[in-house]
């Protein structure tokens, strides 16, 4: 299959979840959200399509069935996380435009080349990092997050995130390393 079919079924695939996710959630009619727990609210709703993204590539492209599992409980429950965040969004009157940014493109359209154990390897690895990133995010934001409803939501997904990265590292370590000449 070559790299634009790939695209296409990649981009048709992810049509009804940019549809869902992709879009501005009201405007900012109340700014008494402080600047912190917007940007995190913002950050996470982002997060979240990235890792839903990257779901659906190891789906496709995964050798491994614990790597497709993998995929198939990061939209699951990203997708659960996003729909919170649109809520919460909207019930605190903020907007939250949410699309990939042009690294994360790239870094789909690169990984949509690769196959087999190459691209479990360089999946987990991948997630391992984003889900140390997230627990950062929403760790700071249960800890110091100045909006007790946010600060409650982020405290709830973090055991969540936690349980995903120790689970990634384990995948990680049960793939075959390349063979070095």
């Amino acid at each position: 299959m070559n790299i634009a079919r790939r695209w296409r079924w990649l981009l048709y695939g992810l049509l009804p979840v940019l549809a869902t996710f992709g879009m501005a959630v009201a405007g900012d009619s109340d700014r008494s959200l402080p600047e912190p727990d917007r940007s995190f609210i913002r950050q996470a709703a982002k997060d979240s399509l990235w890792q839903i993204s990257l779901g659906a590539l190891a789906l496709k492209q995964a050798a491994g069935g614990n790597i497709r599992r993998y995929g198939e409980d990061m939209i699951r429950e990203n997708q659960r996380i996003q729909g919170n965040l649109i809520s919460l969004a909207q019930g605190k009157g903020i907007s939250i435009e949410i699309m990939l940014d042009p690294l994360q493109s790239q870094t789909l359209e690169y990984l949509a080349r690769e196959r087999g154990a190459g691209f479990d390897r360089q999946y987990i690895s991948l997630m391992i990092d984003e889900q140390e990133r997230s627990g950062r995010l929403y760790r700071k934001e249960s800890d110091h997050g100045q909006d007790r409803e946010t600060r409650a939501f982020a405290g709830d997904v973090l055991p969540w995130i936690d349980e995903q990265l120790k689970r990634a590292r384990e995948i990680l370590l049960g793939i075959p390393q390349p063979f070095l000449k």
